[in-house]
């Protein structure tokens, strides 16, 4: 049997896509019991030199589905500017994720794997191969 780029991306993606609605879903839950408002825990960071709650969540929606999207596309740059976003937004994000990795084909994956993707990394553009999706992989795993 042997291993496709769809096998070492989408699933661990969607895995933590559903790890990250599903802490998004307790936390919902306990304010509701403790009497807290979520929409202060959105621009909330956990340390000191961590982006907020949002950035990170924005983080793991385009290091997965922008990433799977980019590879098939050949092209991946910045997210979006996204504006403000809510409790709400940020759980509705994640389920926006996992529509669009379970959208994209293991046809579609697997044939990216030769494929150059053009990278607008900090104002420069970087042509890479292959491993630059694997790099997600390994972020998004560890990140879970």
């Amino acid at each position: 049997m042997s291993l496709t780029l769809y096998d070492v991306t989408a699933p661990s993606f969607l895995q933590t896509l559903a790890a990250v609605g599903g802490f998004l879903d307790r936390g919902l839950s306990y304010c509701k019991e403790a009497g807290l408002d979520p929409e202060a825990l959105v621009e909330t960071r956990l340390a000191p030199d961590m982006l907020p709650l949002r950035f990170q969540v924005v983080s793991v929606t385009h290091h997965s589905a922008g990433a799977l999207e980019g590879a098939v596309r050949g092209g991946f740059s910045p997210p979006p500017d996204l504006g403000a976003l809510d409790y709400a937004g940020l759980r509705a994000l994640i389920g926006e994720a996992v529509a669009r990795v379970s959208a994209i084909t293991p046809d579609q994956v697997n044939a990216s794997a030769d494929r150059e993707v053009d990278c607008c990394e900090r104002l420069r553009s970087l042509t890479v191969g292959c491993s630059w999706l694997l790099r997600y992989e390994r972020e998004a795993w560890v990140a879970s």
